[in-house]
């Protein structure tokens, strides 16, 4: 069995769009960078004939056989799958659907894990002080606890948090997984937060957030977490 890559770009192009693509038989020009409308796919070259039948359907015509000569900096779409695409190894943006979630899915480099498209934002605060080692609150003013906040339908991982508060005393909030602890972010401003924040959880665990032991009481803290699905 040969596994092969072959690029495709949206039909209707002439002759000389083609042209710069190539270099010797079918491969991409060395050094050349790709376009972004170029859709490399990788499969076993025995399905080759059945791949331009079903991308001529989607409007895409092959262009060239991938060799490894030129960057491939296009983005991947695996198509349908039940599970993270392992092979060739997924790179920033590439994408496919999970029939199993239900949901689109893209490869985060950063994060280096494959998370949904699909986000959800969780909020927590008080309209008052909050203690050290004290849960905040959220829907109705209910104080959360290890048993008492927002349940995961699927593993997760939190992405994002962000706050504003009335003081500046140091404080840290922390993100907690039915009762274990999952991350922190510090805080000795008015507002703040981390977009680049990287916590997983697992499908079914309860998802809450306090201030945590050994700090400073805040006051009238409104915030909020924002998840993204993982298979």
């Amino acid at each position: 069995m040969a596994i092969k890559t072959y690029l495709y770009r949206a039909s209707g192009l002439t002759a000389a769009d083609i042209e710069p693509l190539l270099a010797v038989g079918a491969s991409p020009v060395v050094g050349a960078p790709l376009p972004d409308a170029l859709l490399p796919i990788t499969l076993d070259e025995s399905h080759k004939e059945d791949l331009d039948n079903a991308m001529a359907d989607f409007g895409y015509a092959f262009v060239a056989e991938y060799t490894g000569a030129a960057p491939l900096t296009s983005r991947r779409d695996f198509g349908v799958l039940a599970a993270d695409p392992t092979s060739p190894a997924p790179i920033n943006g590439d994408m496919y659907y999970n029939s199993t979630l239900d949901m689109e899915m893209r490869y985060d480099g950063s994060r280096s894990k494959w998370l949904s498209v699909e986000a959800q934002r969780f909020t927590f605060g008080r309209n008052g002080n909050t203690r050290a080692d004290q849960f905040y609150r959220t829907v109705n003013g209910r104080v959360m606890s290890s048993a008492l906040g927002w349940r995961a339908g699927h593993n997760g991982t939190v992405v994002d948090i962000q706050y504003t508060r009335d003081d500046a005393d140091a404080a840290t909030f922390e993100v907690l997984a039915s009762g274990g602890s999952i991350g922190t972010l510090a805080s000795i401003a008015t507002n703040g937060g981390d977009p680049n924040f990287d916590s997983d959880f697992n499908a079914n665990q309860v998802l809450a957030v306090k201030n945590q032991a050994g700090g400073n009481t805040t006051s009238d803290v409104v915030g909020w977490i924002k998840v993204k699905w993982r298979a």
